[in-house]
């Protein structure tokens, strides 16, 4: 799983989710419209619409490592990479909010959610920039985005990233063998500076928390 997960980090470093805004624009144009699913051999084909036509044996075993489903918007709806045709590595949603804006990016490998990135204001991260910053902050609606990663299917980490890119801050979280939460950590920026810290221990019939 490590290898694997080590692999997606590299492709994923290919996409920026900095630029959030251009993946919120996927929009290229198709030449067929009837044609939702399209192939790509590399991601820079991709964001140059290269798509892959070729529908010969080689061709789907060779360079069909990127596959892209688009709704009736032409909006990328579902992303699989793969390093081949049997082995699909990643599986990448991405959900739309009514105005038509990139609201989540949802990854996922063998049905099992790796990580998320949520994009705009949500409850954790308003929590985060009032306590470092101000009670009187108010965040705009589209002006960061927050990386959640998972383990176990339990969310270890937060990453809040402004929509240029700048770091704001993370929030680290620790479970014991049960999956019960005994330590949250907040940091600032990409210091290791501990901004705040709770920890808690469960025994058999009551939480303590520090």
């Amino acid at each position: 799983m490590k290898k694997i997960l080590r692999i997606i980090g590299a492709l994923l470093a290919i996409i920026k989710i900095s630029e959030a805004s251009d993946l919120s624009k996927m929009n290229l144009h198709l030449s067929d419209k009837n044609n939702k699913i399209e192939y790509y051999s590399s991601f820079s084909n991709f964001y140059q619409n290269n798509k892959i036509l070729n529908n010969s044996f080689n061709s789907i075993n060779t360079q069909r490592k990127i596959k892209i489903h688009r709704n009736d918007f032409d909006q990328v709806v579902y992303m699989d990479l793969k390093m081949d045709e049997d082995s699909l590595i990643l599986h990448r949603e991405f959900n739309y909010d009514n105005t038509g804006l990139l609201s989540l990016i949802t990854n996922r490998i063998d049905n099992e959610v790796v990580s998320k990135s949520v994009f705009g204001n949500n409850e954790l991260g308003q929590k985060f920039f009032e306590y470092i910053f101000s009670s009187n902050l108010i965040m705009h609606s589209y002006n960061y985005y927050t990386e959640i990663n998972y383990e176990n299917k339990l969310p270890i980490k937060y990453k809040f990233v402004s929509m240029n890119g700048y770091d704001i801050g993370k929030i680290v979280k620790k479970y014991d063998k049960q999956g019960h939460l005994i330590r949250e950590i907040w940091y600032r920026g990409k210091s290791s500076n501990i901004l705040r810290e709770f920890t808690s221990k469960f025994t058999l019939n009551q939480v303590l928390f520090n």
